[in-house]
């Protein structure tokens, strides 16, 4: 899909062709070509693209690191990017969490989002700015949870009590179809 706009006047133009060429002074698909003058904003999205890491060199690709949150992923690696150097460190603490086409998607989607979080949650630093961050309303809402609420701290307890069957749960199911997808 490209979208262009101008500042009088708005129009979409939607390709599905796969092969695209972007130069400065148009857009060619394999059967079109579109012309635009530099004031129009051009947005890409061709398909899905083969995963990558988010840090890779000089180059940070923004992903989704907590599924639906666009934005908190795009906090968390700018955080991320400015105060840890060691690429590897930086690609553990934003792994991507796949976006979901079919119901069998959730799984590796909620594994990731799991490993990622508790990732999160081992370091003290990166902990903290999570609970500060106004995007992340979950670890807030458990940071000024009143301790004395009994009801809320045996929720609590029994959620915790039950992360590490449902991640043994989830790789069990993301190993089966995996098998699954090899035969």
């Amino acid at each position: 899909m490209i979208i262009w706009r101008t500042i009088s006047y708005r129009r979409i133009v939607r390709y599905s062709q796969v092969k695209t060429n972007i130069y400065i002074s148009n857009i060619t698909w394999a059967t079109i070509t579109i012309c635009y003058c530099p004031i129009i904003r051009t947005i890409g999205c061709f398909g899905r693209k083969k995963p990558s890491p988010v840090f890779v060199g000089d180059c940070i690709t923004p992903q989704m690191i907590r599924a639906y949150q666009p934005a908190f992923s795009a906090s968390m690696a700018a955080y991320v990017e400015a105060h840890y150097a060691d690429e590897a460190e930086k690609n553990r603490l934003c792994t991507l969490v796949p976006m979901p086409n079919y119901d069998v998607d959730l799984i590796p989607m909620t594994l990731a989002m799991i490993i990622n979080q508790y990732n999160w949650s081992q370091d003290d630093a990166l902990r903290r700015w999570c609970r500060q961050n106004r995007l992340d309303g979950f670890a807030k809402l458990i940071a000024e949870m009143d301790r004395d609420d009994r009801q809320k701290t045996d929720i609590m307890r029994r959620i915790q009590a039950g992360v590490m069957p449902a991640v043994a749960k989830l790789q069990q199911f993301s190993a089966e179809l995996a098998d699954g997808a090899r035969k």
